[in-house]
């Protein structure tokens, strides 16, 4: 799973929200044992289910992952004149199709709409895309873990550390 360090992060209608240059570096220099994307990060405001929906906003933004929260946590950072950095680790690849309707499995709140969930389960259509997510989510799960505990040392995570958006 490729882990997202980006420079910046990109939201349609604002300039772009640079990252923390300092807290970058060192992150980069902490996490040498992983392959890391240092690339722009993309935030959209809906989930893209398919690979050409994924490709086409990774390219008009010039981004190597998209997502849909850190431009919001990186702009709030902003506010706070709070040292912002997003470490983010792909699930879903830009060729990888989400089940039909995955939009729907979580509200705008966060919360999980089991309904929605058991509708894809219960299709077969459904299946390959659930068996590749889930494949993708736990080779994911374990790269989160492992830069993580890189990352989010005592040593490096004390008073007057970054907003911290990390996430897969």
């Amino acid at each position: 799973a490729a882990v997202v360090l980006p420079r910046r992060v990109l939201w349609q209608g604002i300039e772009p929200l640079p990252v923390d240059a300092a807290w970058h570096a060192r992150l980069a220099a902490l996490a040498s044992e992983l392959t890391l994307d240092c690339g722009d990060l993309l935030t959209v405001s809906g989930a893209l289910e398919s690979p050409a929906a994924k490709r086409a906003a990774a390219a008009a933004g010039g981004a190597v992952a998209v997502d849909m929260e850190s431009a919001a946590i990186a702009a709030a950072a902003a506010r706070a004149r709070v040292p912002f950095v997003a470490v983010r680790v792909v699930v879903d690849g830009r060729d990888d199709a989400l089940p039909a309707g995955a939009e729907t499995w979580i509200d705008e709140r966060g919360n999980r709409r089991m309904t929605a969930a058991v509708r894809a389960v219960v299709d077969p259509r459904q299946w390959h895309a659930l068996l590749t997510l889930a494949q993708r989510y736990r080779i994911a799960s374990g790269v989160l873990y492992r830069a993580a505990r890189a990352l989010a040392a005592p040593r490096l995570l004390g008073a007057g550390g970054p907003a911290l958006q990390a996430g897969g």
